[in-house]
């Protein structure tokens, strides 16, 4: 019978930087360290917590790129790292491929939206907007909020949420204005 180790501070006062030390946690699955004054990069040693599926770490003022370590978190559902002044592209998220929920939001991100976030059988939120990613929101993400046919007619009986076994319902891209960062027509919300 293994400990779940877990540890949230919402709406907390930690200030300062992560400690790498967090790593020594091996078996937490559950980080939770939003809403604080958490500044500097995101730890590296993040990517060595092999049992990790929820990692929230908004509304903070957290700075650098996202490490290449927190793609090694193959267990990762949910990856919130909304306002923050994170910066860099955002390729490479795609290899997460169990994220139900990924905001990267409010931050300082460029680049394109990657393709491969379009394999996410079962993602649910997906926010990039207020940033300064640019280009054409990729179809493969699209088709994950259009509803399975059968004959021709939408079969919601397909999931249990009702939606044709599409799991996309929040999607949001700087897609707003005559001049859109992101060309978006599938958006469930844009953004100027």
């Amino acid at each position: 019978n293994k400990n779940r180790q877990q540890t949230t501070k919402e709406l907390n006062n930690l200030i300062g930087t992560m400690p790498p030390e967090i790593s020594l946690l091996s078996n937490l699955e559950l980080l939770g360290m939003e809403r604080g004054q958490l500044r500097g990069p995101i730890p590296t040693t993040l990517g060595l917590l092999p049992e990790l599926y929820f990692l929230d770490l908004d509304f903070n003022a957290l700075t650098g790129k996202i490490p290449p370590e927190i793609l090694n978190l193959t267990k990762l559902e949910q990856l919130d790292l909304n306002d923050n002044r994170l910066t860099g592209n955002i390729e490479g998220v795609e290899k997460l491929v169990d994220l139900s929920f990924l905001q990267l939001h409010n931050n300082l991100f460029t680049g394109t939206i990657p393709t491969g976030i379009g394999e996410f059988s079962s993602l649910g939120a997906f926010t990039v907007h207020e940033n300064d990613i640019r280009g054409t929101m990729p179809s493969e993400i699209c088709d994950l909020r259009k509803p399975e046919l059968s004959n021709g007619i939408a079969n919601p009986s397909s999931n249990a949420n009702g939606n044709g076994g599409k799991n996309l319902l929040t999607l949001i891209a700087d897609c707003d204005g005559d001049d859109p960062q992101v060309e978006c027509d599938c958006c469930s919300d844009c953004r100027l």
